[in-house]
């Protein structure tokens, strides 16, 4: 069991930053007192859970739901907005889109009555993430929304075994999807249609039993908004970073962070500040990314 403070803040390393980063005084004090270790590959937050090490999160949200046993396999389903760019279609998932209960209900209702003769069937968590239960083998390969987020897609598609199977499905979607009411209604309010679904899941790395999720920068980092990633960030420096930097001073407590959503994703362990420490030099956070 963990004794210590641990926060995980996606998007704080940006993957594709192009801009000045701001002065972050707080901050640039605690990555001065600070171990940064590489995890050498990109983990998201849903990779965090109270659950053992590699165990599958659409599985887990399955057993919490009471509806495990229904079905062998199980995947994440997210709605999405697919849009022409040049050749490719770009992902954009419900950070940019409002999608309410009664519209997923609807399209829910749409894809099991298509899909139920293959023994599939979708459930719903939330109205932004539903679930797909299924007797067929499913992808052993899948990427996070926001890992493709702003992007092309064609690469990221089922791969591997059973995989013709799974982009029918997912290309079945996008046409049941097409000229539903709920985007016709959609269209009128000047609202995204519902391009179809984004298959994924992902598995525990980290089995943490207390942590806490700090997302403020993720969509904004996923989609390129370095406006809105900066406002937030230098909002982050004067709140959460302000209180973690008086916490070190009073506490011989460690705090450690995870900046994720990177091909480089790190742990950052903050140290109690000492006050005969006071010769570091801040340390900014262009060092991170």
């Amino acid at each position: 069991m963990n004794h210590h403070p641990i926060y995980i803040v996606p998007g704080l390393i940006p993957e594709r930053f192009t801009g000045e980063i701001p002065r972050l005084p707080h901050l640039e004090k605690l990555l001065a007192n600070a171990d940064i270790r590489s995890l050498s590959k990109r983990i998201n937050k849903e990779q965090f859970s109270h659950s053992p090490p590699h165990t599958s999160l659409a599985q887990s949200k399955a057993e919490k739901a009471g509806i495990r046993s229904r079905y062998t396999h199980w995947l994440l389903a997210s709605p999405i907005h697919l849009h022409i760019e040049g050749d490719g279609l770009v992902l954009m998932d419900h950070h940019t889109f409002p999608i309410t209960m009664e519209e997923s209900q609807a399209l829910v209702n749409i894809f099991n009555n298509h899909f139920l003769v293959d023994h599939i069937e979708f459930f719903i968590i939330n109205n932004n993430q539903w679930l797909i239960g299924s007797q067929q083998e499913v992808i052993k390969h899948s990427t996070y929304p926001l890992d493709r987020a702003g992007r092309t897609i064609s690469d990221y598609l089922p791969q591997g075994e059973n995989a013709a199977f799974w982009r029918q499905v997912f290309n079945e979607a996008q046409m049941l999807c097409h000229d539903h009411s709920v985007n016709l209604q959609r269209q009128d309010k000047g609202q995204k249609p519902i391009s179809g679904v984004w298959f994924w899941d992902s598995l525990t790395q980290f089995s943490i039993n207390q942590y806490e999720i700090i997302d403020s920068l993720e969509a904004p980092a996923a989609y390129g908004d370095w406006e809105k990633w900066t406002k937030e960030l230098v909002l982050l420096d004067n709140s959460l970073f302000r209180d973690l930097l008086l916490f070190l001073k009073k506490s011989n407590q460690i705090i450690q962070l995870f900046a994720t959503d990177h091909p480089n994703s790190r742990e950052i362990r903050l140290h109690p500040i000492s006050p005969w420490y006071f010769w570091r030099r801040p340390k900014p956070l262009s060092h991170l990314i």
